[in-house]
């Protein structure tokens, strides 16, 4: 294709990476919003790329997504800066969080059995230079953009919840752990310890609580809700949370790694399903052997980090998506003991978070062709992610009835058809 440097007009018209129509400047060059999206999410989310041809792929509008490696070295070769790009701006704002507080509070619950999940009232929760210039197009465009954030209905309320027990949890499991010598000076794990079955278990229990407070502070609209109907829809989502956040923190911790077989737990050691029988040893919950047990959980691993983070790293998932699949996890109305005023509120909260989903994908600058994909391929994790917990549940039941382990109490007495 000729270059149209001569002639600045008609220059200005296509976008230099792919031909397309251009909109403006973007990152210091005319493109489409397209790729000026595809290199926006390229270097905030630090994406990398393999070719799998030559490294010379063409790159044109029929076919610019062909190669993701080499439309990115293209947008640097045309002259697209990193520096350019900003981060995507939290809109929560600054948060003060009373760890220590709450850390103690969770010390003294834990030494409490829990029969069953509890569901309660519960107390709130405290919560350059280098920057080209732009048209007066791209300015209302990134505007509009960043605004459009911070108008998240409650996906952005429910985010700070999932950061706030992400917190927590590290404090506590930095608190909870035997090794002092594998602490820094922050009560931070220096290395990766690998994991023990006695010890997730005890952390489950605890989180039960922790998680409870947090639906009921910062998923909206559940606090409203009846308790009967409350522990209706707190049951089966726990169930799906503690069998899917592992997943999804593997993703990020592991999920750049070729090959990786490991799973990171609610502990914060791991577990290999190469070796997953270690995961069983010196366990006072464990009856049958470690070889035994692994063998029946360890194709349920293996469809975790093969399929599950698979398709998670496939689609590089973002926190803020993981926290609206929570939120269909909880607003399920598969659950046939709730009344028709919680079923509409359950559609009602459904619709906001796709809303406030669609609304983050336009803040990430990206068109409507890509946001009907990006959702789909969000929406194509919902039947795999149910496997996975259902193929866990009949797991646990098939070791209680051989007598192999203590039966989990955190989804023992989760409804089956608790099914999103």
């Amino acid at each position: 294709m000729e270059s149209n440097d001569d002639n600045g007009e008609s220059y200005k018209k296509e976008c230099r990476i792919c031909f397309d129509s251009s909109d403006g400047i973007h990152f210091g060059i005319y493109s489409c919003r397209a790729c000026a999206a595809f290199f926006r999410r390229t270097v905030s989310m630090k994406l990398e790329y393999k070719c799998r041809g030559a490294q010379q792929c063409p790159i044109e509008r029929a076919q610019r997504n062909m190669c993701r490696h080499c439309r990115f070295e293209k947008c640097l070769q045309e002259g697209m800066k990193i520096a350019a790009v900003q981060n995507f701006r939290d809109g929560i704002g600054k948060r003060k969080l009373s760890n220590t507080v709450e850390v103690d509070e969770l010390k003294k619950r834990s030494n409490v059995q829990i029969a069953s999940i509890p569901c309660s009232s519960m107390t709130q929760v405290t919560s350059s230079d280098d920057v080209p210039k732009a048209s007066s197009s791209e300015i209302s465009l990134s505007e509009n953009s960043r605004n459009t954030v911070g108008t998240l209905k409650i996906l952005q309320k429910m985010h700070e919840g999932y950061l706030h027990f992400l917190t927590i949890r590290k404090a506590t499991n930095a608190m909870l752990t035997t090794d002092i010598s594998n602490l820094d000076i922050f009560g931070h794990q220096k290395e990766l310890q690998e994991s023990n079955f006695d010890a997730c278990k005890k952390v489950c229990q605890w989180e039960a609580r922790l998680i409870n407070d947090i639906i009921n502070t910062y998923f909206h609209p559940f606090t409203n809700l009846g308790i009967e109907e409350k522990n209706e829809l707190f049951r089966s989502f726990f169930c799906y949370f503690t069998h899917t956040d592992p997943a999804y923190q593997s993703f990020k911790k592991f999920g750049h790694e070729e090959g990786n077989d490991r799973l990171l737990m609610p502990d914060g050691g791991y577990i290999k399903c190469s070796e997953l029988e270690k995961f069983y040893v010196n366990s006072t919950m464990v009856h049958g052997t470690p070889e035994e047990t692994a063998k029946i959980f360890r194709p349920a691993m293996q469809y975790m980090v093969i399929v599950i983070i698979g398709h998670m790293k496939r689609i590089h998932i973002t926190e803020i998506e993981y926290v609206a699949l929570l939120g269909l996890f909880l607003w399920n109305d598969a659950t046939l003991s709730l009344s028709m005023e919680t079923v509409g509120m359950i559609h009602d909260t459904q619709t906001m978070i796709l809303n406030d989903l669609h609304n983050y994908y336009r803040s990430q600058l990206l068109t409507e062709s890509e946001i009907t994909r990006k959702t789909g391929e969000l929406m194509l994790l919902l039947p795999k992610l149910t496997r996975s917990v259902f193929m866990l549940r009949e797991n646990s039941y098939l070791g209680e009835i051989f007598d192999l382990f203590e039966a989990d109490i955190c989804c023992k007495n989760i409804n089956s058809y608790g099914a999103v």
